[in-house]
């Protein structure tokens, strides 16, 4: 039997992989809590690489005022590690200095 390899912590793929933007498909609160008390909640992100667009997920950690961050159809920062976006995360940090300048 084969072994999956863990993915790198988001703060990994963050500092290491290449910045890019994704547009949320959809988003689905877990029900479950960070150590800070933010909600944890999944993103589906169509991420476009050159011409062609590539499906990935991503989890977020946010506060309830936040979450007009990720409304389906926001335009998110990110960053893809891995050839053709093995693993992605989202600038959350970026996305709440972008929502400050607007």
């Amino acid at each position: 039997m084969g072994v999956i390899p863990d993915d790198p912590p988001p703060d990994d793929v963050l500092r290491r992989g290449a910045p890019g933007r994704a547009v949320v498909v959809r988003r689905r609160g877990s029900g479950l809590r960070n150590e800070h008390g933010q909600e944890l909640h999944t993103l589906v992100l169509n991420l476009v690489e050159g011409s062609t667009p590539v499906q990935m997920t991503a989890v977020v950690a946010l506060d309830p005022s936040e979450l007009d961050l990720v409304d389906v159809g926001a335009e998110v920062p990110v960053a893809v590690l891995g050839e053709r976006g093995q693993v992605v995360a989202v600038d959350i940090d970026r996305a709440r200095a972008e929502r400050g300048a607007r």
